[in-house]
């Protein structure tokens, strides 16, 4: 290992939230005592949460692979391109610690780190890695993972790992410790992201028509994305029990919607199952079915095998699934209750890996 000496950090995440809000919570983390600096992709630099933590990032170009022929074009000229910009900010920052959160974003920062003999640490958030923490693991000091990964199908990753769970905001973290849970489905809040899932939104929709009465003993919270937000307000102003009914399209205080809620119905990225597990809140788990190495599913599987959430694996919309899943949990809701308190952690991720980095 590398002889650490002023402690000065970049953080590379970008993409989607699933990468910048745990990347924020460790900045927030390790700012208190080092110098920290975050870099992300040009397209995040509107990101709200950047300014409400007084956080000002480098940005960059990264370049994703693709089968598009501009993007094959342009790809040689945008990955060189950011890997000098991040050559420039390590040398300007004097960086000797590098922490990648995972995605395509990282890889300039990391190819940069790796060439100027930085320490590199990794954030993998699914059950299956990604090709990021699959082509550096070789590189890093310490894999840090969301969810135990195969020992057998992943050695050489699984050695440098520790589990850690997905890093998360102190003030957060230490709200939802002291939060006294409901003993029953009062609230249930569907989400399927900024960007939405029109596959959940319209499983939803189709519950509300075909079991209205089931229906009208919840009180129900749906993110239904942006662009699907005006379109199923119209249609919500139709149903007899609208006002039981809540619907947004985005919001930054999300996280108020989990506090106020007691199942969540989601897609089983990491981000959501975090949050999820941060608030204690059974699940049930609709994969994304067109998911890189099917990780979603991996991801939701370790939920159900916990008895904590159960999965609907289909691409349809039919609502009959989603009607015993909900009464299924309704019926044992303080069983899955505590199975899910059983997966929250005990210490703030970020805190450990902080500890892992600077000790």
């Amino acid at each position: 290992m590398k002889k650490k000496t002023n402690k000065n950090i970049l953080i590379v995440a970008g993409g989607t939230g699933g990468h910048i809000s745990p990347g924020i919570a460790l900045y927030q983390e390790l700012s208190n005592c080092t110098n920290t600096y975050f870099l992300t992709l040009l397209r995040n630099r509107n990101y709200t949460e950047f300014s409400k933590k007084n956080i000002n990032p480098y940005y960059y170009d990264a370049p994703k692979l693709s089968k598009n022929i501009k993007d094959i074009i342009f790809f040689p000229i945008k990955i060189i391109t950011s890997i000098l910009i991040s050559i420039k900010i390590i040398r300007k920052h004097k960086i000797n610690i590098i922490i990648g959160m995972g995605g395509y974003p990282t890889v300039p920062a990391i190819i940069a780190g790796i060439l100027m003999n930085k320490e590199i640490y990794l954030c993998e958030q699914n059950v299956i890695p990604g090709n990021v923490t699959k082509l550096f693991s070789y590189f890093a000091e310490k894999i840090f993972l969301t969810f135990p990964i195969d020992k057998k199908k992943y050695f050489y990753i699984y050695k440098k790992s520790i589990i850690t769970g997905n890093p998360i905001r102190k003030e957060l973290f230490f709200f939802v410790q002291n939060k006294t849970n409901n003993k029953k489905i009062q609230t249930i809040f569907i989400t399927g992201g900024s960007q939405g899932a029109k596959q959940i939104n319209e499983m939803i929709w189709n519950l509300w028509i075909k079991y209205p009465d089931f229906s009208k003993k919840f009180y129900w919270i749906l993110q239904t994305g942006i662009p699907h937000y005006e379109e199923f307000q119209y249609r919500i102003n139709n149903l007899e029990f609208k006002n039981q009914i809540e619907c947004f399209g985005f919001s930054t205080e999300i996280n108020e919607y989990f506090k106020k809620s007691d199942l969540m119905i989601c897609r089983s990225g990491a981000g959501n199952i975090t949050e999820g597990i941060l608030f204690s809140l059974p699940m049930i788990l609709i994969p994304y079915p067109y998911a890189k190495d099917n990780h979603q599913y991996e991801n939701a599987k370790y939920i159900e095998e916990h008895k904590a959430g159960i999965i609907i694996y289909t691409k349809k919309t039919e609502p009959e699934n989603l009607f015993d899943a909900i009464n299924t949990i309704l019926n044992n809701y303080n069983n899955f209750k505590k199975n899910i308190e059983k997966l929250r952690f005990k210490d703030n991720p970020a805190q450990i890996i902080k500890n892992h980095i600077l000790n």
